[in-house]
């Protein structure tokens, strides 16, 4: 690689003196002027520097343990860019065949010795200047990259959208372009209303793959969906351009952040249209679920792939083990100076992604953890093969259309349900470890013997069940600000929190909510109940106090249609049944 890149210097410097003896020709003839000046605006624009540190440093000390069983097997996608990075700083890959690397006595000696190889060979010249937007963008593969909901922080209620620039050949070290605001911790209050009422400023930013997987699918457990762009909808050039023109804008004013109409969505959104001018140009509020959903419409043979977080990577492998073998992987993980010996590698995979799981996510201290990872390794770090992306399904876009219209009848009254966000895990075919909901701006009107009347209105309705185990012991939780009838059958406003737990058996959720419900009396009602995603449906229960109850059995047809069946029985009254309709947009 550096060869090839001091060829293509040589020839560009060789061709310099050309086009200087050539401009007088082509300035002496005015139809072309006008071309010559367009061109050289345009480079201009695109020769826009920006700031990129690789951090190859921090990519070899926290995966240590896979590089180190990567290169003992000559094989692996953090090897090869590994391999890459030597490359380009004039080191020979040569000397990850050095014995001694792999002889080192644990994870930190082996990032110490590889690091002190890497800097004795590395090329001592000047300091480079920030390189150039385009150098770093071009000739790699545009994918939108779209963190999943996270509930826990407002900013992420609807998810993350970022540009990935694929580099095939160096995975982990392709850059990833966002546009951020970055905001103060001494002024967090404060920037964070003005960026919810007014604007803050916002800056590009470059960052390599791995810190963006470190930080979404390890320390945020976050699962990231990889959707690549289609040659034929989006041009990469016009990408580039886009963000090109924005650094340069940015020099006489700070670009603009404002958390709804103007947020790292909208950025990405109007990229991708002014590379394939096939989006929507009439959305006003963009979230990164819209940009999904407008991307596979204009592209609908779009190809995906998608890195599980952390906390999936865990549940999944643990949850299939029998009792014995997960008290074992408890014993790994709590006890310190549990004996390894006879414990086979499967489990002390799950017993590394467990304690994983607890110090990089939950911050959790197990004295345990370097140990395990120094004994078992930490393969799954990095990814033994290239993702292999799939076409597009149906099942997909479940999550996609956040907005819902409803018809409800039963024997005595129908209803209209209109929500402008209606996001619930329950309402999806795919199954999930934590179960959440975000309801708002939602209106239920009610129909009988020709008169109307307001039911319910929602301006927030959201919870979070996140089941406890011995790694994730963390709350969970309801909101709800709006009106609703109460038992009197009078319409009153509500403010609701509910804290509590829930578990995880037989693949569904158990919960019990302590509440503060406030009306127009105050009250600590209990809620409690459960959800199952049984395949074929979905089945929920919930009851208030052990007085009221409710059971939901949902069906989702596709994407755009679902079906819900509901039985109610509240305090003196007869059990009512409800069929609805929801379509979803």
């Amino acid at each position: 690689m550096p060869n090839l890149k001091r060829e293509k210097m040589a020839e560009n410097n060789g061709t310099k003196f050309r086009k200087l003896k050539s401009m007088r020709s082509i300035l002496s003839k005015p139809f072309l002027t006008m071309g010559f000046f367009s061109l050289l605006f345009h480079a201009n624009i695109m020769a826009q520097p920006i700031s990129y540190d690789i951090g190859l440093p921090e990519f070899i000390l926290k995966n240590s343990p896979a590089l180190i069983f990567q290169i003992k097997h000559q094989s692996g996608v953090g090897l090869d860019s590994l391999k890459i990075q030597l490359a380009s700083l004039g080191c020979d890959e040569a000397l990850l065949a050095d014995k001694a690397l792999l002889e080192q006595q644990d994870n930190y000696a082996f990032f110490l010795y590889l690091m002190g190889k890497i800097n004795a060979c590395e090329q001592q010249g000047e300091a480079q200047n920030k390189p150039e937007i385009e150098t770093l963008l071009e000739d790699k593969t545009p994918y939108l990259l779209v963190a999943e909901t996270n509930l826990d922080a407002p900013m992420s209620y609807f998810g993350h959208s970022l540009l990935l620039f694929l580099d095939e050949d160096d995975f982990y070290f392709s850059p990833v372009l966002s546009v951020l605001a970055p905001l103060e911790s001494k002024q967090l209050f404060s920037q964070t209303i003005k960026g919810g009422f007014g604007s803050i400023n916002a800056e590009i930013n470059l960052t390599p793959l791995h810190q963006v997987i470190s930080f979404y699918n390890h320390y945020e457990s976050r699962s990231l969906r990889f959707i690549k762009l289609s040659k034929e909808q989006f041009e990469n050039q016009k990408l580039i351009q886009y963000f090109a023109q924005k650094l340069l804008e940015a020099k006489t004013k700070p670009l603009s952040y404002n958390f709804f109409l103007n947020n790292c969505a909208t950025y990405i959104y109007h990229s991708l249209d002014y590379a394939c001018d096939c989006l929507d140009e009439d959305k006003t509020i963009i979230s990164p679920a819209l940009i999904e959903a407008q991307v596979y419409q204009a592209a609908p043979k779009s190809q995906v792939f998608e890195l599980s977080s952390l906390l999936t990577q865990f549940n999944r492998k643990y949850q299939v083990l029998n009792d014995f073998e997960q008290l074992a992987v408890r014993q790994m993980v709590q006890k310190q100076g549990f004996q390894y010996q006879g414990i086979h590698q499967d489990l002390g995979d799950v017993a590394v992604l467990a304690s994983r799981l607890g110090v990089e996510t939950y911050k959790n201290t197990y004295p345990s953890y370097s140990g395990l990872i120094d004994t078992y390794g930490n393969q799954t770090n990095l990814l033994k093969s290239f993702p292999k992306a799939v076409p597009v399904i149906d099942e997909d876009k479940d999550k996609l259309n956040l907005s819902s219209v409803g018809l409800s009848f039963n024997q005595d009254e129908s209803g209209l349900h209109l929500a402008l966000v209606d996001y619930r895990k329950f309402y999806q075919r795919e199954t999930f470890f934590n179960a959440e909901y975000l309801k708002a701006a939602s209106i239920e009107i009610i129909e009988r013997e020709g008169s109307y009347r307001l039911e319910d209105l929602s301006l927030i309705d959201i919870g979070r069940l996140q089941p406890i185990n011995f790694i994730t012991k963390k709350t969970s939780w309801a909101l709800k600000i709006g009106t609703e009838r109460n038992q009197d059958d009078e319409l009153r406003g509500v403010f609701r929190l509910g804290l509590g737990a829930s578990v995880s058996l037989f693949e569904a959720k158990f919960y019990l909510l302590p509440s503060l419900e406030i009306t127009d009396s105050t009250r600590v009602p209990v809620y409690s109940g459960f959800e199952a995603n049984m395949g074929f449906a979905s089945l929920a229960y919930e009851n208030k106090d052990l007085i009221d109850h409710e059971l939901s059995l949902y069906k989702r047809l596709n994407s755009a249609f679902a079906l819900e069946y509901q039985a109610v029985k509240q305090e003196s009254e007869e059990t009512s049944h409800t069929a609805s309709v929801f379509y979803y947009f």
